[in-house]
């Protein structure tokens, strides 16, 4: 594994665990991770006065463009796969080298 990839593993691994949800209350939109029982409250992920480092860092990476980029990769390698094509595959793999050294700029603070 690359250190850009690494260390987005990282900074995912270390967020919030459990699936986050967009959540409406009281005309306010808000993350929130549910509680693991009914009878404990939702955690508001992205309130300022309760978010944790982690999650900011992790909401901060993996922003629109970040995501849809690596989702583009994905896909490409996908369906090379998927229509019998391996080596284009290897290739839409191969570019993710390329989103990697952008990646780890973006992740350094270089961009």
């Amino acid at each position: 594994m690359s250190d850009a990839l690494a260390k987005a593993r990282a900074i995912a691994d270390a967020a919030t665990p459990r699936p986050w949800h967009p959540d409406l209350w009281l005309d306010e939109w808000s993350v929130v991770r549910w509680g693991e029982s009914a009878s404990e409250f939702a955690t508001d992920i992205c309130d300022p006065r309760t978010m944790t480092e982690a999650d900011a860092a992790h909401v901060a990476t993996f922003d629109p463009p970040t995501v849809s980029a690596m989702l583009d990769v994905i896909e490409a390698a996908d369906v090379a796969c998927k229509q019998g094509r391996p080596v284009d595959a290897f290739q839409a793999l191969n570019d993710v080298d390329d989103a990697l050294h952008a990646f780890r700029d973006l992740l350094e603070g270089n961009v």
